[in-house]
């Protein structure tokens, strides 16, 4: 008896034993697919042949995971140097300023947005000569980008400057070295509400945890599901960081005021981009996105949102799953709707560059080399 009753229990034994086997390999893929994904490498490289330097972000652990390269030059900006496009000549040169999501992060140079919008410019319009420059640096709000634009004026001479906003700028002023800093032991403020999930999300840091959580947000913005974060997330949001936006906003407030005066006063077109947030787009509302549009509206500023033109394509996820940046379909998306913005809409948002050049005039510049051959 004995026997026979063991004999079923070990089976039994064995049965479940076996059956947990497809779990645990499952669960261990999900461990390292988590890993892959999550883990972020960025390095500055140089080519030993050329003397060329790069800046590369990898997406993943392994040496076949997502890896995006871009040129720096050697004022430390994403574009090639800024010698031989002075003088000028029928040239048209538009500056683009801004943080990551104008530099680029995670995304290769050719496919930026920048670039296409450059690309987009001389293939459909072939008689103009206009070049673009991109003078953006990451983890940067406007305090920075003014300095960035005097240092480059008089290299580049500037005709327009477009600056790109998006949701952390307010947040960045609190930066170390920034505006609204104050040093440690000194009342210093928690300038980054983002909650990158943790304070929403027991035991974040468990990788199946943090693949899960990322793969059904791509879930949400792909099928159009709220999902609203925004009281960890944004600075706006909350009675209790109240005083503290209302700090940020008033510095923001008197730079961007600087800089709309001194751009009318040298006669540089100005306009600005505001770009929402992952976390936008799930809580389908954007704070910062209102309070840069009132900006704009108080001191005449053009101005468009991307807002619509990605949660419209919110269906083919035109964010990283794993990181906050657009990866290419968004930066297709973006270039579209900019480019349509700035040279096809009904009012013209920046005259300059709706006022065309002669022909002759287009080619000759060109002849001189002040448009590189991709278009920037």
């Amino acid at each position: 008896m004995t026997m026979s009753q063991g004999s079923p229990r070990r089976r039994r034994l064995k049965l479940l034993a076996f059956s947990l086997i497809p779990v645990l390999v499952l669960l261990v893929l999900a461990q390292l697919l988590a890993y892959v994904e999550i883990k972020r490498t960025v390095e500055t490289t140089a080519d030993s042949a050329t003397g060329l330097r790069y800046y590369s972000m990898r997406i993943g652990h392994w040496p076949w995971s997502h890896k995006s390269l871009t040129l720096i030059n050697s004022l430390d900006l994403p574009d090639e140097e800024f010698v031989n496009v002075l003088p000028k000549g029928a040239c048209l040169h538009v500056l683009f300023a801004g943080d990551s999501y104008t530099f680029g992060d995670a995304t290769d140079r050719e496919r930026r947005w920048t670039t296409l919008v450059a690309q987009m410019t001389a293939r459909r319009l072939p008689d103009r000569c206009i070049r673009f420059f991109n003078i953006s640096v990451r983890n940067s709000t406007i305090d920075t980008t003014i300095v960035r634009i005097h240092q480059v004026m008089p290299l580049i001479q500037p005709d327009v400057v477009i600056l790109e906003q998006y949701q952390n700028d307010l947040t960045d002023l609190a930066n170390p070295g920034s505006p609204a800093w104050v040093p440690a032991g000194n009342g210093h403020p928690d300038s980054h509400w983002g909650t990158r999930l943790g304070r929403i999300v027991p035991g974040y840091n468990v990788s199946l945890l943090r693949f899960l959580t990322y793969r059904s947000f791509a879930f949400m913005i792909r099928h159009d599901i709220k999902y609203d974060v925004l009281h960890t997330w944004s600075v706006l949001v909350g009675d209790s960081k109240r005083d503290f936006a209302g700090k940020l906003k008033g510095i923001y407030h008197d730079l961007y005021a600087s800089l709309v005066q001194e751009m009318r006063q040298r006669g540089i077109g100005f306009a600005v981009l505001t770009f929402p947030s992952k976390m936008d787009i799930l809580a389908k509302r954007a704070p910062e996105e209102a309070y840069f549009t009132e900006l704009a509206q108080e001191f005449g500023v053009p101005a468009l949102s991307l807002w619509s033109a990605l949660d419209t394509h919110r269906g083919g996820m035109p964010f990283y799953v794993y990181d906050g940046h657009m990866n290419e379909f968004g930066n297709q998306v973006t270039a579209l709707a900019i480019w349509d913005w700035l040279f096809a809409s009904d009012v013209a948002p920046i005259p300059q560059l709706r006022q065309g050049k002669p022909a002759a005039a287009a080619g000759a510049c060109r002849e001189a080399g002040c448009v590189s051959p991709n278009g920037e």
